[in-house]
């Protein structure tokens, strides 16, 4: 049973470009990592290299799910 303050949502680590955060940054310096679980996200880094930011998301789902099962979206 899941305690009822965690919701049955699963949560994803995305990367995305970005919006105002990316004002005045060169095209190649945009991006930045959310974590998001149904309706609900935050922004975890903005102004990452793309490349910087695929590396760091994956790290971060290893922690949050470091034996990832088939279907699961962290994988």
């Amino acid at each position: 049973m899941t305690p009822p303050h965690i919701s049955a949502e699963p949560l994803t680590v995305e990367v995305d470009a970005g919006s105002l955060s990316s004002l005045g940054r060169p095209p190649d310096q945009i991006s930045m990592i959310c974590l998001r679980r149904a309706d609900r996200s935050v922004i975890v880094a903005i102004g990452l290299y793309r490349t910087a930011a695929e590396h760091l998301a994956a790290r971060i789902a290893e922690i949050i799910d470091p034996d990832p099962q088939p279907n699961n979206p962290l994988a």
